[in-house]
């Protein structure tokens, strides 16, 4: 039945479409993210859309995520460039796309007998139903809206071609060829349009006004362009290892059926929907079913035969929904996936001209339109998020080891493994752990090698994140015995020689060099000639010059073991130029012998080949880090490792490079995210130690003694011998008057940080306070003293000490009367401790006077035969007597008492010269007295 074109579905089904289709899917786009399904590949930084470009997605030499799909890729390339890497642009074009295609297949089941009213119900029927869901809101789904909204149109033209509404010359096959062929480079799955062109142009033929002669040449127009791309589709999956099949062709033809009957269940009940259906698991289920699904699909077939007799348009709708899904997903899948939404696509269409096809098909189909709408506005916020989208999948499918991996890695974005600025948060630990969980669970119960092998890599990943190097060692040994169980091919063998280093080169950093040995021979046995073996031997000449000792760079340069790493690297670099292992190496031998712009070049082309490894970055940040004038280059290199990467040791290296460049309290920030992942570094709990003393130490004094106190014990939890925090602690102590404890902390940092002149006033300062405080306890004014003279011993010239000083002398003059007093009062002992004491006050004043009143006190209060108070009372004499006659004074009666001392000790002979000594220089100021008692003690 021809239709005019004012009968066919205008403007307001296509705002009726649209304004449906933004009601139920729009508050999911505005909240709609990347997920971690695909659209990695294709937007972000190192994406394979920014590193094709336009050329590369137009090169049929070239692949963009493991296919040629120009249509499909240059859509989203525009994206690119008019929205960047913001996910709201290519989600609301792709909702756009979606409504162009409900609005083409509404025109098209007009065109094939439906009233307007019931085409529009029709295509607001597929439009809403929640299967659409996932080629709708998945970014990476733009080639299911696209190889759609061309097969539709494909279709169209063709129907209009059969019944010569198109005149069938080259400008009208053409446009159909080309309409096919943007369909097939689209998606491969296009292949199947000249099977569903079979009952489209059957309806065209039905009227008997066309004949049937008249279908071949547009049909053929269709299919030409279609199996070509189908051709260059399977040479460049064939040549990229993606056709493996998991099963035979037996298995697969069993599952058929199946997945027949599965994909009817879908269409007609859209519950329990997954992103990705557990492979083994479905699989098995199809081949179980295979006789109950091949007579429920015998029954249909009778149905549709019968059918086609009395409503031909239903027929033929029913035929493009299984013609359609042939041979996706049933008979031929690409690769491992049992099943999935997305094939259904461009399968409801074909339910969407049958319901159009049936009686009072306006309201029946608005009914449905209505039913599914509300069933898909629950569905979409699953699409929102990666972590959203794997969580809705495990609910379906719990045991799903894929799902299981993807959610884990969704637990660690936005960039896996780093780690917040200030530190990871509870909750984010709690991520972390749940990850490793489910990454876990994925190693344990993987039924496909690829997952065992995802799962371990992801691991391995993780525990060298923690640092746990002995824990990723043995992960990335299972990952490459994983590796061993996926089909043999080039890559698989390269991929493997790959794991076995890694495991080689963690278990050598772990100390296990009976595992580092294994895994290398192992490597070695299955590639000996790998330019990764080549790039890893010439990395193991490198350690074992390093660890001979010190080395110059130019005794490293002339070892021989030098010149023969060359070689290795020279062989590899023939077979693999752009390896990213033999410029890293070059890189790493370079910088041992010193040629510094050497290294720079090619870790620089390291990282050009792959940004997102970690080494090349942390060896080129170590190169700059080693030049005192480079912390700027050293911060942008390691700044930028972290954005690509998220290796926490250049998170390490970027805090080294902003405390080498003052910028402290940035620096902070990364050794805090750093010590998140691995608490137990030395080097870096020394670093931020560091870090946070200047940070203290500039608010020494404006911060609270409890802040001050917090600051203190962080920093001598990470670093006890940290002079400046107990600096830190002394003023927090001073701040509480706690002055002995300010006192004892600054005696040991005056140890750790001798002569700094703050340290010192601060010290000095201290043993004057606390000697106040002293003073102002009743009970303890001597103690004061001995405080205040280690004040006066130590206080620099900035620190005043007149108070003091006066102190002191009131002091001394006060116990020297007090000595004089108890002399008179006959208790010597007494005063002899009162005159000791004025000799420690002020040893230098008045010595004489205090010399020769402690020795007539020691005099006094020694008993009959103590000679040992008697000498040191003779030496009081001997001293009082010196001071005197250096004074220009009488040293009489000091003399005198001397005499007398030696007298009692027993030395007559001695005592008497002494008292000749002083008789024979007697002059005029002698007292006559003292003479004539010195004669006499001496009988003379």
């Amino acid at each position: 039945m021809t239709r005019a074109p004012q009968d066919l579905p205008g403007r307001r089904a296509l705002l009726w479409i649209a304004l449906a289709c933004f009601v139920v899917f729009l508050p999911s786009v505005l909240r709609s993210d990347f997920l971690n399904f695909d659209d990695p590949r294709l937007f972000g930084a190192g994406s394979e859309l920014e590193t094709a470009g336009w050329a590369g997605v137009l090169d049929p030499t070239r692949t963009v995520a493991d296919a040629y799909l120009p249509v499909a890729h240059a859509s989203l390339s525009l994206d690119r460039a008019v929205f960047g890497d913001r996910p709201f642009g290519p989600h609301l074009h792709s909702l756009l796309l979606h409504v162009l295609v409900a609005f083409a297949l509404a025109r098209l089941t007009a065109r094939l007998g439906a009233s307007r009213a019931a085409a529009t119900a029709g295509a607001l029927a597929f439009a809403l139903h929640p299967a659409v869901c996932e080629s709708v809101l998945w970014v990476a789904g733009r080639k299911d809206l696209l190889a759609a909204l061309f097969s539709i149109l494909a279709l169209s033209r063709f129907l209009r071609l059969c019944r010569g509404e198109v005149t069938r010359n080259a400008v009208g096959l053409g446009g159909l060829a080309g309409l096919a062929l943007l369909a097939i480079y689209a998606k491969g799955t296009a292949l199947v349009l000249p099977l569903v062109a079979l009952p489209v142009g059957a309806l065209a033929l039905r009227g008997g006004d066309v004949a049937r002669r008249a279908a071949w040449a547009p049909w053929l127009a269709l299919t030409a362009p279609v199996a070509v791309g189908t051709i260059h589709h399977v040479a460049i999956a064939q040549a990229a290892g993606t056709m493996a099949a998991s099963s035979s062709l037996g298995e697969r033809l069993l599952q058929v059926p199946g997945a027949l009957v599965h994909y009817v269940a879908t269409a007609v009940a859209p519950f329990g929907l997954n992103i990705l259906y557990p492979e083994v698991e479905t699989l098995e289920a199809f081949r179980a079913a295979f006789l109950p699904s091949l007579l429920v699909l015998a029954v249909a077939a009778v149905g549709g035969f019968v059918c086609w007799r009395t409503r031909a348009p239903v027929a033929a709708g029913l035929a493009w929904f299984g013609l359609a899904l042939l041979p996706f997903n049933t008979a031929l899948p690409a690769t491992s996936i049992a099943a999935a939404d997305r094939y259904l696509y461009f399968a409801l269409p074909g339910l969407a001209l049958a319901v159009a096809s049936l009686p009072r098909a306006a309201q029946v189909g608005g009914a449905v339109a209505v039913v599914l709408a509300l069933l898909t506005f629950g569905r979409a916020p699953a699409f929102t998020s990666s972590e959203a989208v794997w969580t809705a999948s495990l609910g379906q499918a719990p045991q799903n080891a894929a799902a299981r991996i993807n959610l884990a890695l969704a637990l660690l974005e936005p960039n896996p493994l780093v780690p917040p600025l200030t530190g990871r948060k509870t909750y984010e630990v709690e991520r972390l752990r749940e990850a490793e969980e489910l990454l876990e669970l994925a190693l344990a119960e993987a039924r496909y090698p690829v997952h065992g092998v995802r799962a371990a890599v992801a691991l391995v990943t993780l525990a060298r994140a923690d640092g746990r190097v002995g824990r990723a060692a043995d992960l990335a040994r299972q990952a490459a015995a994983q590796a061993a169980l996926l089909p043999e091919g080039e890559t698989a063998r390269g991929y493997r020689v790959q794991l076995h280093l890694d495991a080689s080169r963690l278990a050598r950093m772990d100390g296990d060099e009976a595992l580092a040995k294994r895994e290398y021979e192992a490597a070695r046995a299955l590639e000996p000639e790998h330019p990764y073996v080549r790039c890893f031997e010439a990395s193991l000449l490198l350690a074992d010059v390093l660890t001979a000792g010190p080395r110059t760079a130019a005794e490293v340069a002339a070892d021989p073991r030098a010149e023969r790493a060359g070689a290795l690297l020279d062989r590899a670099e023939e077979i693999a130029p752009l390896l990213y292992e033999l410029h890293w190496t070059r890189g790493e031998w370079s910088r041992a012998t010193g040629r510094l712009m050497a290294a720079e070049k090619a870790l620089r082309t390291a990282i050009d080949l792959e940004p997102q490894r970690p080494e090349a970055w942390t060896s080129r940040a170590d190169l700059w880090l080693a030049r005192a004038d480079a912390a700027d280059t050293a911060e942008r290199v390691a700044r930028d490792g972290v954005r690509l990467t998220g290796e926490a040791g250049l998170r390490f290296r970027l805090a080294l490079a902003l405390t080498a460049g003052g910028k402290i309290d940035e620096a902070r920030q990364h050794y805090e995210a750093y010590l998140a992942v691995r608490p137990d570094d030395p080097e870096a709990r020394s670093g931020l130690a560091t870090v946070l003393a200047a940070l203290g130490y500039r608010q020494l004094y404006q911060s609270s003694p409890e802040v001050l106190d917090r600051q203190a014990d962080r920093i001598l939890e990470l670093d006890p011998d940290n002079p400046k925090a107990l600096l830190m602690k002394a003023v927090a102590a001073r701040g509480r008057h706690e002055l002995l404890d300010a006192v004892l902390l600054l005696e040991m940092v005056r140890a750790q940080m001798p002569a700094d002149a703050e340290v010192e006033q601060l010290y000095a300062e201290s043993l004057r306070d606390r000697g106040w405080q002293l003073r102002l306890q009743e009970d303890r004014p001597e103690a004061s003293l001995d405080v205040f003279l280690r004040f006066l011993e130590v206080a620099p010239t900035s620190v005043p000490t007149d108070a003091v000083e006066n102190l002191i002398l009131q002091d001394w003059r006060r116990k020297l009367q007090d000595a004089r007093d108890l002399l008179v009062a006959g208790d010597p002992g007494a005063a002899a401790e009162k005159l000791r004491r004025c000799q420690t006050l002020r040893p230098g004043e008045e010595p004489a006077v205090v010399d020769y009143f402690l020795g007539l006190a020691l005099f006094q209060a020694a008993a009959d035969g103590a000679e040992e108070p008697l000498r040191e009372a003779l030496g009081c004499f001997e001293r009082a007597a010196e001071a005197q006659r250096g004074q220009g004074g009488d040293p009489g009666l000091a003399v005198l008492y001397r005499v007398r001392t030696l007298l009692r000790l027993g030395q007559d002979a001695e005592a008497r010269a002494v008292a000749d000594g002083f008789l024979a220089a007697v002059g005029e100021g002698t007292d006559p007295d003292i003479v004539d008692r010195i004669r006499g003690a001496i009988g003379r």
